[in-house]
């Protein structure tokens, strides 16, 4: 999978020629993860940290070698992996965490790489079997469990002989299908209601789990939401595209508090940073300008895309 950088060159085709910096092109990359940083992920669980300077000279040919990369990691356990700003702490860079499939969760420390298995690199954040989904925001690393409870690390306390403390119990609703953390921390429900955390990390003791604002009513159409900066964005089987606006919900289905900024049945997939971002099924790509949508690329080999201060794809 080839990664790619938008620059600051304007569109003057649909297809975007010379529109993006090219970075890598291993077939071996199955996922990117960005918050200021970018990382990519490969079918082995090798993690790889981008140290480029993000312009024309960090380009690599097609079919080439592409450097610019440093290994931070290579096991085969790595499922997924996010980045986010550490919890409550200001002016610190990302950290990256990777999930494993027993569920473990780990963060890059800043000992350096000794070698490909990078042993030592990372701390242990927690060893749970429960674990199926990590994100990670403005305020820290969330987890969900495959029974629908939802945890958030206090950012500070690291697995050791007593155990992985540190994880603050936020819902349990068996009914939680997705977390997605941006600016705010946000949950889906299996029938597409969505939520909003209003509290401060405090541990929840009893059902239901309060701190939780309705953000839409039940919407089985809803396939997949993005927090961005500073607010939530959901898109729908039919290619609707709403973003949360300030009014409260009234009503079942709280339709007043989204605004639609797009229905194109073809868009498949959205991301989300200071700028909205949409992927059509034809590799097309889209940046919302506030009023209108700029094309920024049409290449049908475009899988995915991520933001990370800028956009890549």
């Amino acid at each position: 999978m080839s990664i790619f950088v938008k620059n600051d060159k304007v569109c003057t085709e649909p297809a975007c020629f010379g529109g993006w910096f090219l970075f890598d092109n291993n077939k071996s990359t199955t996922a990117i993860a960005a918050y200021c940083e970018l990382y990519q992920m490969h079918n082995d669980g090798s993690i790889f940290h981008y140290i480029g300077k993000g312009t024309a000279q960090d380009q690599c040919t097609t079919g080439g070698f592409c450097e610019n990369w440093k290994q931070l990691d290579q096991n085969a356990q790595t499922k997924a992996i996010a980045v986010g700003a550490p919890y409550s702490t200001q002016n610190v860079p990302p950290f990256l965490y990777q999930l494993h499939n027993d569920g473990s969760i780990f963060r890059k420390n800043d000992k350096a790489c000794a070698d490909a298995a990078c042993f030592g690199g990372w701390d242990t954040l927690d060893l749970n079997p429960r674990t199926v989904e990590i994100a990670a925001g403005f305020n820290g690393l969330y987890q969900r469990h495959g029974d629908g409870k939802i945890f958030r690390w206090d950012g500070k306390t690291l697995c050791d002989a007593s155990g992985c403390g540190g994880w603050a119990l936020l819902d349990q609703n068996p009914n939680t299908e997705v977390i997605a953390a941006g600016h705010g921390f946000y949950q889906m429900h299996t029938d597409g209601a969505i939520f909003r955390y209003m509290g401060a990390g405090e541990a929840c003791t009893a059902t239901p789990c309060p701190n939780w604002e309705q953000q839409s009513g039940p919407d089985p159409m809803t396939i997949a939401i993005k927090a961005g900066f500073p607010t939530l964005y959901r898109l729908r089987q039919d290619g609707e595209l709403l973003r949360r606006n300030n009014n409260p919900c009234v009503g079942v289905d709280c339709l007043n508090g989204w605004d639609l900024l797009d229905q194109n049945p073809n868009t498949a997939a959205i991301t989300a940073g200071r700028f909205l971002y949409q992927m059509h099924s034809d590799g097309s790509i889209f940046r919302f300008n506030g009023a209108a949508w700029d094309q920024l690329d049409a290449n049908p080999g475009t899988k995915g895309i991520v933001v990370d201060g800028t956009l890549s794809r």
